[in-house]
């Protein structure tokens, strides 16, 4: 029994050192890029420990601005609103304990038309922050 607990409080100090020795940070400040209907950020991570599996998640929000055609082609513009993007991706770590990463949101909806018989298209998404997460820590914010 003593052995057994001695066991797992070596375990859960070992994996505590290993969290601890993590620490997520940007290399350099990030290329955000601008797509206009999306946002891309690529940079670089580093303090991560050798081949770790890295998740970095792509935080935005934008006001989106929308036209609607109608069958008959005539184009007014559709309701704009601010819309929330998330994505993720997962990248393994390199022998450095460093990452590069690209993530691209996800195309914005358009706004609402007059009704169902018009068409909605997103002209341009006017991105108004981003947040960078690396495995749960922010890192970087704009």
């Amino acid at each position: 029994m003593k052995t057994r607990l001695a066991l797992i409080i070596l375990i859960v100090i070992g994996f505590t050192r290993v969290l601890d020795a993590q620490n997520p940070h940007m290399v350099a400040p990030p290329t955000v890029t601008d797509n206009g209907v999306n946002l891309t950020v690529s940079g670089a991570v580093a303090g991560l420990g050798n081949t770790v599996l890295t998740t970095i998640s792509l935080q935005a929000t934008g006001i989106v601005t929308t036209k609607c055609t109608n069958p008959g082609g005539k184009v007014v513009p559709g309701q704009s609103g601010p819309q929330n993007f998330n994505i993720t991706g997962k990248y393994m770590s390199d022998a450095n304990g460093r990452v590069n990463f690209s993530v691209t949101t996800p195309f914005a909806k358009p706004g609402l038309c007059p009704n169902g018989n018009w068409y909605g298209e997103v002209t341009d998404v006017q991105f108004t922050s981003v947040k960078v997460w690396c495995n749960g820590i922010l890192i970087y914010q704009q």
